[in-house]
This record gives C-alpha cells, structure tokens and sequence, in this order.
C-alpha cells in the first residue's frame, strides 16, 4: 500500500511540475507565440502560396491574391495595368475562382465557402 500511495505521490508531483512549467510561458518574442490558423485563413494561405504565382504576371496583371473575409469568403484581388485588356483581367478572376474551388473541395470545405473578386487597377510605370 505504501508503495502505490509513494507511486501516486510521485506521479501527482511529476503532472503538476509538468502543468507548472508549461503554464505561462514566456517567448523570445510575441511572434514566437503558437496560433492556430481558422480554416478560412488557411485556405487563403494555402492558395496564397501554391497559386499567386501562376496568375501574376501576365500582360498587364501586376498582382494576384488571395485574402481571407470572415466569416466564409476567400477575396481574390488582382491589380492590373492599362496593358491589362478587361478580357485579361476577367480570364485572371476566373482561373482564381477555379483554384478556391479546387482547393477548398480537397480540404471538403467547398460547401461554405464563398468567393468574392476584386479589381484594383494601377498607373502603369513609365506612362
């Protein structure tokens, strides 16, 4: 009996170290600190860095991203020149669109998701 009482003693004192060390944490920096993303915000991640660069830069098109707007909807912005015809530009959401789909069906998102576009044109540099 002795022995499972010092067993319990020893395993209560082992947790509650463990609960102590952890709890209040300090790091070398608030960007240090753990967050885990929404799945909004994971999407537009996702597509951020799998997909921007495949849209960007055709004639005229400056810019392709993707944004996160709580609740439920994935901002697609693409900046755009004068050298951008509207058929570019329109081509560029359309693929964007595309992607968001794509990409939330294989998470299995596809059913909440909303898209929004947005067009943002730019002086062209030298003009």
């Amino acid at each position: 009996m002795k022995r499972l009482a010092a067993l319990f003693v020893g395993f209560f004192a082992g947790a509650m170290t463990l609960v102590c060390s952890t709890q209040g944490q300090k790091y070398a920096s608030p960007l240090m600190e753990p967050y885990t993303p929404t799945r909004l915000e994971w999407l537009a991640l996702d597509l951020e860095s799998r997909f921007k660069s495949q849209l960007s830069g055709d004639a005229g098109i400056v810019s392709t991203d993707f944004t996160a707007n709580a609740p439920d909807t994935v901002v697609v912005s693409v900046m755009y020149t004068t050298d951008a015809s509207a058929a570019v530009v329109d081509a560029v959401i359309e693929h964007a669109k595309d992607f968001v789909k794509m990409d939330a069906e294989s998470y299995g998102w596809s059913k909440w998701i909303k898209i929004r576009a947005q067009r943002k044109h730019i002086p062209s540099s030298g003009k």
